[in-house]
């Protein structure tokens, strides 16, 4: 069998395989309401999925969690009026037949009529890669190939993946996630399965350095986020760590609602930030700059005799209440994208007072405060092609591959221990922090407080969705 076409090794560049939140397209463009399927007779496309292998990390490490699909396309006839869309891979841990508007959306390419001309005729393969499965779980797989006139799918194949081996060694983080609905717009049925487990599970993995410890780079934090099993008031929730919240006020803006949040949202809304890890998923604004956002985070406030590099050493919270939302945001409208399934791992560390890895306007212009994490220019480095495959060039030029949480478009498999040694300040030290030291102090309303004890300026940052089209470049001779 010949592989050809617009992911093929021999008539074009090897298409570059992308973290899964660097591949993606936005979740609408794989959320869309399947057409009626056409029924020409006979199907003049077929989709096949051929091959599932596990994936090898840059740096030769075999991953226990991604793997590569390898799918074969039939094009017997494209007839007019029916252009190609885009192809890809859609999943589900519940679904028997997966389908691209209701379940998991591993990731999907875009592809025009150029795209198929080689497949035409014939029958070739197409690769992609999917980055994480739930350890110790199965999973049903289709593959398939959208048109202006339908979706045509191929059977479902069932893949396992092995459980990696953890023990009880650890802080439990009690976890609830609020899931903000409209009335117009109710929750999938399979939200939780597909959406929460599968982001919690990747969280404590790379929180334990279960993700790729071949490594060598990552540390073991010892903590674990758990599902919280109560709510406030002591009555047990009915499903663990979820409280499902209906608003009328939809979509709302996450850097207003963490920072500044009204007195309503910060009584309906928070759940005791001295107990819990609160985590809000709801739709960001429909605007060209939320539309490029899968989650925001508040860095976290310390007292003034526990400083902590870049972040606000304070005293003002043992006078004052909170009056801000301390947490993680994630834009609901990329949800069922486990391409951006590292965004909860990503938001939590900064909500444990990390930053982010590089430098955005040149060498120098960033700091993460770590000594163990080398700095590099990424907007160089994304605007010459770079990707997670691609080594980078650190500014004491030395090269290295990327598998830190913290950073964008790398493998995000590990904090490394200078990023735990910030952690586990935050989580003895920091207000309003479960468990930490400073969070079980009351508040000090019957002492005055000190002259100048101004309220901190909180700091909010987001993670962009990983979502750049993928480069594919025409054969030699191509009139197209």
């Amino acid at each position: 069998m010949k592989r050809t076409g617009p992911f093929s090794t021999t008539s074009f560049r090897p298409l570059r395989l992308l973290w899964p939140t660097a591949v993606a397209l936005l979740l609408t463009a794989c959320a869309k309401e399947p057409k009626e399927q056409p029924e020409p007779a006979p199907l003049h496309i077929a989709v096949a999925i051929t091959e599932m292998t596990p994936w090898e990390t840059p740096g030769g490490y075999t991953s226990p969690t991604a793997f590569t699909v390898i799918f074969s396309i039939r094009i017997d006839s494209l007839p007019d009026g029916e252009l190609p869309e885009g192809m890809g891979i859609c999943s589900s841990y519940r679904t028997v037949n997966p389908q691209a508007s209701d379940t998991t959306t591993v990731v999907e390419f875009p592809v025009g009529p150029h795209d198929l001309d080689d497949y035409i005729g014939g029958t070739n393969d197409a690769y992609i890669l999917c980055m994480f499965q739930i350890p110790g779980t199965s999973a049903r797989y289709r593959a398939y190939l959208r048109t202006s006139k339908g979706i045509y799918y191929s059977e479902p194949v069932t893949h396992a993946i092995p459980a990696i081996a953890t023990d009880d060694d650890v802080t439990e983080l009690p976890t609830v996630f609020h899931l903000l609905y409209a009335d117009d717009a109710p929750l999938p049925e399979n939200f939780i399965r597909e959406v929460v487990e599968p982001a919690l599970c990747y969280a404590n993995l790379g929180l334990r350095d279960r993700l790729q410890p071949e490594t060598g780079q990552g540390a073991d934090t010892h903590l674990r986020l758990v599902r919280a099993a109560s709510d406030p008031s002591g009555r047990p929730l009915a499903e663990a760590g979820i409280d499902r919240v209906r608003r009328s006020d939809l979509p709302l803006d996450p850097e207003t609602l963490i920072s500044e949040p009204t007195a309503e949202q910060l009584a309906t809304l928070l759940w005791d930030p001295r107990r819990y890890v609160n985590v809000w998923i709801f739709p960001y604004p429909d605007t060209p700059y939320h539309n490029g956002l899968a989650g925001m985070a508040l860095f976290p406030f310390l007292p003034e005799a526990r400083p902590l590099e870049g972040l606000d050493a304070t005293d003002y919270y043992a006078y004052n209440p909170l009056n801000v939302l301390p947490g993680i945001t994630l834009n609901a409208r990329y949800s069922f994208n486990t391409n951006n399934i590292i965004t909860l791992a990503h938001e939590l560390g900064h909500a444990l007072g990390l930053f982010h890895v590089f430098s955005k306007n040149g060498c120098g212009t960033g700091d993460d405060y770590c000594a163990d994490t080398p700095d590099y220019d990424y907007t160089a480095f994304t605007a010459g092609g770079g990707n997670m495959t691609t080594p980078r060039t650190a500014c004491d030029g030395s090269s290295f591959y990327s598998y830190n949480i913290m950073d964008y478009n790398g493998c995000g498999l590990h904090y490394t221990p200078d990023q735990n040694a910030r952690i586990q300040q935050v989580l003895q030290y920091g207000w309003f922090i479960p468990g930490s030291e400073y969070a079980r102090r009351p508040l000090r309303s019957d002492t005055k407080a000190p002259a100048g004890l101004v309220r901190p300026t909180p700091q909010v940052i987001a993670v962009p969705v990983r979502k750049p089209v993928p480069e594919i470049s025409q054969p030699a001779g191509s009139a197209h």
